[in-house]
């Protein structure tokens, strides 16, 4: 239409059927993935059609501006509030139509100005806000959703700067000048922009020195300070976004993991419940909790727990796993069993829970397939400790005791300071006769059992 002032339903529109169909059929898919699998529904998302205008008008104003002032540039903007009797929120779509109104009237003289606008904001549409995406949560605008966008306005700049030179008779040295001092300019901001992302640290901590009431980049944050072992900042961060977005469940998630690392399980239980207050589905707060309670010994509650999980995600590998540990430590021992094979089906070569299920047949005397199972753990996970030690178990069960105390050996060669593991091994020297190198592992098994309880 711009080149030649026309469009022919032949030789324009026909061509591009096919693509408006295809593209049409993938946007719909992906606008279906965002609500159905990703979350763009419900809460957040439920606004009116006047207020995604409003957003749209403003989504608009704010690309462009950063198309032709590149600045301040960060990953994840403030969230403005979109209120329908703010008088103010009306002037951004209001000026987008009278702009369009504006160049209309000038195409009749120059095209190329309308034609540059409706690319930009046209290939803008499914990220004005009329159309659910996650990222609408923490923010209405992100820099990537107007890339390919920008390209149209970009060109359009970049010819009025080129006519404006021809019209102004600057001569091509001064163009050219111009030119150099541009793109050394931009390249300049690039560079320094690129500071930025050296680290995840050094991502999150930009985007919070712009925008510290991201709650999202708080947690993020707060995750990746976790990993450096940096645990008093990191709790520090997810108690600022569950602070900012009660919310937000997987701040409370990540803070209940941290503090149950630490043992400090009441406060663990009550930023699990924080997390299922903000989604009651979530099986991964389900889980992590039954797993602390599982670890401070309170097996009935962490069976519950780790029930709900599964209930919520049948295939949730993992909670069959440690749902079959309480059971097995609460004297379940065939229900845990269940579980184990449960986790084995979801999981084909899990050795956890392989070695877990071998314990499980040990215990109720089936010692030849436990140490089968058990071997198959050893297989799949060559230093795994535990397992040599149930191995252990199995084959003084089945009194191999030689065997059983090289299997001893080994577990204690990979984790010296088990005290069951010495002691199962000092029953086992004692079965075979060597009552001073027996005596000798229990003394071990009792000072390690000692130091324990002294910590």
């Amino acid at each position: 239409w711009w080149r030649k002032g026309r469009l022919g339903l032949k030789a324009d529109v026909l061509p591009l059927v096919p693509w408006i169909f295809l593209g049409g059929a993938v946007g719909a898919l992906t606008a279906w993935v965002e609500r159905t699998y990703i979350g763009a529904q419900g809460g957040t998302f439920e606004l009116s059609l006047l207020q995604r205008f409003l957003v749209a008008g403003h989504v608009a104003w704010f690309y462009l501006g950063k198309v032709l002032w590149p600045s301040d540039l960060i990953s994840i903007y403030p969230r403005w509030v979109v209120d329908v009797l703010s008088a103010p929120q009306y002037l951004y779509p209001l000026a987008v139509i009278l702009v369009l109104g504006g160049l209309l009237v000038l195409a009749r003289k120059w095209k190329g100005p309308l034609a540059s606008a409706l690319l930009f904001v046209g290939t803008l549409f499914p990220a004005l806000g009329f159309i659910n995406v996650y990222p609408f949560v923490f923010s209405f605008v992100a820099d990537h959703f107007q890339y390919l966008a920008a390209a149209g306005m970009i060109a359009s700049v970049s010819a009025g700067a080129v006519l404006a030179e021809g019209r102004f008779s600057l001569g091509k040295r001064t163009g050219r000048v111009a030119a150099a001092v541009l793109i050394a300019f931009l390249g300049f901001l690039t560079w320094r922009q690129s500071f930025k992302y050296r680290s995840q640290e050094a991502f999150y901590t930009a985007i919070l020195q712009r925008n510290p009431a991201s709650w999202l980049a708080h947690d993020n944050l707060g995750i990746v300070l976790n990993e450096e072992g940096k645990s008093d900042q990191a709790a520090s961060h997810f108690l600022e976004s569950m602070r900012l977005n009660p919310s937000y469940p997987e701040a409370f998630n990540n803070y209940g993991n941290l503090v149950a690392r630490a043992g400090r399980w009441r406060e663990a239980g009550e930023a699990y419940a924080g997390a299922l207050r903000a989604r009651p589905s979530f099986s991964a707060a389900e889980y992590n909790w039954g797993f602390s309670l599982s670890q401070a010994g309170r097996y009935a509650s962490a069976i519950s727990h780790l029930r709900n999980a599964v209930q919520m995600k049948p295939d949730f590998a993992e909670a069959h796993y440690e749902l079959g540990n309480a059971l097995a430590n609460s004297d379940h021992v065939a229900e845990g069993k269940s579980e184990y094979e449960a986790a084995l089906v979801l999981r084909p070569g899990y050795p956890e829970a392989d070695a877990n299920l071998g314990l499980a047949l040990a215990q109720e005397g089936q010692w030849q397939e436990a140490i089968a199972r058990i071997q198959e753990a050893i297989a799949l996970r060559p230093g795994y400790a535990e397992a040599h030690g149930y191995l252990g178990y199995s084959l003084a069960g089945a009194r191999r005791f030689p065997e059983a105390v090289a299997e001893y050996k080994k577990a204690l060669a990979l984790g010296p300071d088990n005290p069951d593991i010495h002691y199962n091994m000092g029953v086992a020297l004692g079965q075979m006769g060597q009552e001073f190198e027996a005596r000798a592992q229990m003394d071990e098994a009792r000072r390690l059992q000692a130091l324990a309880g002294a910590r």
